[in-house]
């Protein structure tokens, strides 16, 4: 698989709940209503890591990065809910699960033919993710559609931007902030275009911004440390607009340096975590704000925005 990806927006679908109306880009595929999917993924170890690996799921799932597939379809025995383990990792073949069809290589789903979207109830379990939290002993949470619903479209209205359509994400998406970073981009009713990391990589990440105008980004803080040890200005990094920062705490200092070196570039900052869905608050974006922000906060509670 390419070391990145971009993915286009274009024609939408709509999806109303009691909440409001969710726009897709793109038909989601499943076996039936009550298929459930665990996608593994990579460990993130090659890069700025987010924490431990995790993973979603359509009606049932367990964590695991590439090498633990088999590990997972053992688990999955008698676990009829249970029926595909999709990896990004090397990893494919016959399950062994009971309930499993096999593992699926990412990649061969793209020569999947689109199928209807799949009606759930927005109480039915959306992801399973796995955290340490405060206690460091890895723990599931079980994240239903409404909770992730609620959490994107309130993280889009403390952060959208008129006319900022082009997005780099180099988080894994099986964490809380990589995956929430893509719900986010469900809610958006304008075409974007999102290129996607398969690992931070800092100089193929200054490269991709420039090649492709990037407008804004999610990061964690030792990514910002790690762009800072690069000549910076030998890139044209005139597109990038935000960058907003999250998953562990950022030194002053650093957003600082960075908007200092980057003209034109400003840092947000948020904070949440697993059992929320992963946004609790966020700064509000300059140039939608009539309050200023203090560098070195995270924000106002996204909450009163549902």
């Amino acid at each position: 698989m390419a070391a990145h990806s971009v993915l286009r927006g274009g024609a939408r679908q709509k999806r109303r709940t009691p909440w409001g109306e969710w726009s897709t880009t793109s038909p989601v595929s499943a076996r039936s209503p009550s298929s459930g999917t665990a996608i593994t993924s990579r460990s993130g170890s090659r890069g700025a890591g987010c924490g431990r690996e995790s993973c979603s799921s359509g009606g049932g799932g367990s964590p695991a990065g590439s090498g633990h597939s088999g590990p997972l379809l053992a688990a999955a025995e008698g676990l009829e809910s249970l029926e595909w383990v999709i990896s990004t990792g090397p990893q494919a073949g016959p399950g062994t699960g009971s309930g499993t069809g096999g593992v699926l290589a990412l990649a061969s789903l793209e020569a999947a033919e689109p199928a209807g979207i799949v009606q759930r109830d927005d109480r039915d379990l959306a992801a399973l993710l796995y955290t340490g939290g405060t206690t460091g002993r890895a723990k599931g949470v079980m994240l239903s559609h409404e909770n992730l619903w609620l959490c994107g479209s309130a993280s889009r209205e403390a952060s959208h931007v008129p006319g900022v359509a082009r997005f780099i994400v180099p988080l894994p998406l099986s964490h809380a902030f990589g995956l929430i970073v893509t719900i986010v981009g469900l809610h958006s009713v304008e075409p974007y275009s999102s290129v996607l990391q398969r690992w931070f990589d800092p100089p193929a990440f200054l490269d991709l911004v420039q090649r492709h105008r990037v407008q804004s980004g999610a990061v964690v803080p030792s990514m910002l440390q790690m762009l800072l040890g690069l000549p910076l200005e030998d890139y044209d990094l005139s597109s990038l607009r935000h960058l907003t920062c999250g998953a562990a705490p950022l030194p002053p200092e650093v957003a600082q340096e960075i908007e200092r070196r980057v003209p034109g570039l400003e840092v947000r900052e948020g904070y949440g975590c697993t059992e929320s869905g992963a946004v609790i608050s966020t700064t509000p974006p300059r140039a939608t704000s009539a309050a200023s922000t203090r560098t070195g906060t995270c924000g106002s509670s996204t909450a009163r925005r549902t």
